[in-house]
């Protein structure tokens, strides 16, 4: 992967192509200051893991860019994360990602939120670079909660529309508006 992407740069200068050339040639730094703190040359997963590191921080670009209604941007970072997708494996389909979800939640039998560090142990190796891991995290999340019978998205829906002002646990203790969801993120039963 590694050699292809050195291959691709020296391609790109003959070609006189300076978009691709650009974004190759920071993800041959990014692959270099990675091989510095890793110390040991980078493998194929290494190497993915780097890509998606840097289509992440162009997709999170893009949120800013277009907070600030920056077309030219979006479009160049746009064309940016396209080039960066023809070195990625290809991504799983939805149902796939649920697959293997299904299969680490029959696994590890999770108890409560705490065993989401578990459940995704199990599940990165199985989909890094090959799936958008934040989602993976967010459906994880969404069918911990779902499991555990914790309606975490109407309790967030009630705190925001100041429906509820705080929550009673036991006969003392009163949680706060402001800390709600993540007691609730905490526990295994409301």
């Amino acid at each position: 992967m590694k050699d292809r992407i050195l291959k691709d740069i020296i391609t790109a200068m003959k070609e006189h192509n300076k978009e691709k050339l650009t974004v190759l040639r920071m993800v041959k730094g990014a692959m270099q200051l990675e091989e510095i703190n890793k110390k040991e040359t980078l493998s194929d997963e290494d190497v993915i893991g780097v890509l998606a590191k840097q289509i992440k921080t162009r997709k999170e670009s893009i949120a800013e860019f277009e907070k600030g209604n920056r077309k030219d941007l979006i479009d160049q970072t746009n064309a940016e994360i396209k080039i960066l997708e023809e070195y990625m494996p290809e991504q799983l389909s939805e149902e796939e990602v649920d697959k293997i979800i299904a299969t680490a939640f029959q696994n590890i039998t999770p108890t409560s939120m705490k065993d989401m560090g578990r459940i995704m142990k199990e599940v990165t190796p199985k989909l890094k670079g090959k799936a958008d891991m934040s989602m993976v995290s967010n459906k994880i999340k969404n069918q911990l909660a779902e499991m555990l019978g914790i309606g975490i998205t109407l309790a967030y829906r009630l705190v925001k529309q100041n429906t509820i002002k705080s929550i009673k646990v036991g006969r003392q203790y009163k949680i706060p508006k402001q800390n709600i969801i993540s007691y609730l993120l905490n526990q295994s039963v409301v």
